[in-house]
């Protein structure tokens, strides 16, 4: 029996019309089965289901036995507090309080490996076997009706447009895709009154940044973080200061996406007023990507790649990737007071991503920033939810004069 196999099942949801139960009666009904973590955590986030007649929002962990929840140490982490259900191919005597999904009562293994051969990978869009090259045209048309549905979407999300929202926005770039989520309640636990107060000071905010995310615990060798530890014993012990719950996550990051070095950024654009959106409000995109790209942070992160002293040889602190990434994401945030967003996302290069190499088939002819923001939509509003009948792009394909190859 393999993990991976119950993780596609799961993500699947093809339970030939079973009623599943958990292992104390409890019916279990899956509005969505989460999405599917790659990263450190629960191996699926933001699932949504009901047990019995309650509606459950939260993480849902899967093992082979009911004992791996200890043998993989998940009661100490506190990423695993948000888990609903504990999907199980076997209950054994050791197992944690949660309500559990045993696989086995539903399935035989001969039945489980052809249920996954059937499947095939789940990764792949729904449209995959059918997928093609599709005219200019249609692709254009298409692609500005999902950056309008976006801009949409967004719009409707963020309707502070001051600093507190700017703040936010930011915290949820630079966290990027693994840690958007802890970026944004570490942003949100401090207050911001006492930011208000420490901004001028850029030792103090990094400090405050670092210091919520649980960074500054630790005894440390060299002396600027040494420093830090002290600045922000002293800003706690003067302020009423509550940490998130949520810890940060370190898998697979590179080293310019290590979350400290995000931090210390995120303080510095605090710092020197880059929360203020009439930063942001400009016709000349070009010497605003310029003075990001100007802006420093302290000479330690120069030569360290965190704050336990790895050494490494950065050659610049914003690069051209963040830079761009923080343009369109921010344009996106302020639409509603800021137009002309479309225009400007075709001057940036197009975003190259483990989700906008899934519609390489579609093979678009001189891609920018406006087709990858618009493949992002595509993929979080319409492939994961199945919307197959509502996507240009599928009703195309099924149509007889589609071409039948590429």
């Amino acid at each position: 029996m393999r993990e991976r196999w119950l993780q596609t099942l799961w993500a699947k949801q093809d339970w030939r019309g079973v009623r599943l139960q958990t292992h104390t009666g409890q019916l279990v009904h899956v509005l969505h089965p989460g999405f599917w973590n790659a990263d450190q955590g629960p191996d699926f986030l933001q699932a949504q289901l009901f047990l019995d007649q309650v509606l459950w929002v939260g993480a849902v962990e899967v093992h082979v036995r009911t004992s791996d929840w200890f043998l993989h140490q998940h009661t100490q982490d506190p990423n695993y507090q948000s888990v609903v259900l504990h999907v199980v191919w076997q209950i054994d005597p050791r197992h944690p309080a949660l309500p559990t999904l045993e696989l086995s009562r539903y399935y035989s293994i001969p039945q489980l490996r052809e249920s996954i051969l059937r499947m095939g990978d789940v990764a792949m869009l729904p449209c995959h076997r059918i997928m093609r090259p599709v005219p200019d045209w249609l692709w254009a048309d298409w692609r500005d009706d999902l950056i309008n549905q976006r801009l949409e979407r967004k719009g409707s999300t963020n309707r502070a447009f001051d600093r507190i929202g700017l703040r936010r926005s930011l915290a949820r770039q630079l966290g990027a895709w693994i840690n958007r989520d802890v970026f944004e309640s570490i942003n949100a636990s401090i207050p911001d009154s006492l930011l208000l107060t420490l901004r001028l000071d850029h030792l103090a905010i990094t400090a405050l940044y670092l210091g919520q995310a649980g960074l500054l615990a630790g005894g440390f060798q060299d002396d600027y973080p040494t420093e830090l530890a002290r600045v922000y014993d002293h800003i706690r012990n003067q302020y009423v200061l509550n940490p998130p719950y949520r810890q940060l996550l370190w898998m697979r990051q590179r080293p310019a996406s290590d979350p400290g070095y995000r931090l210390a950024q995120l303080a510095m654009l605090i710092h020197l007023g880059w929360d203020d959106p009439s930063y942001w409000q400009t016709d000349d995109f070009l010497d605003l990507a310029r003075n990001l790209a100007r802006i420093d942070v302290h000479a330690f992160w120069k030569e360290r790649r965190n704050l336990d002293g790895v050494p490494i040889n950065r050659k610049e602190y914003f690069s051209n990737r963040v830079v761009e990434g923080l343009l369109i994401n921010i344009w996106a945030w302020m639409h509603p007071t800021n137009p002309g967003i479309q225009e400007r996302w075709t001057r940036f290069c197009y975003e190259d991503n483990r989700i906008t190499r899934l519609y390489a088939y579609l093979e678009i002819q001189n891609p920018t920033a406006a087709d990858s923001q618009a493949l992002l939509e595509l993929n979080h509003q319409f492939c994961l939810h199945r919307r197959c009948g509502s996507c240009a792009l599928a009703s195309y394909w099924i149509q007889d004069q589609a071409p039948q190859s590429i």
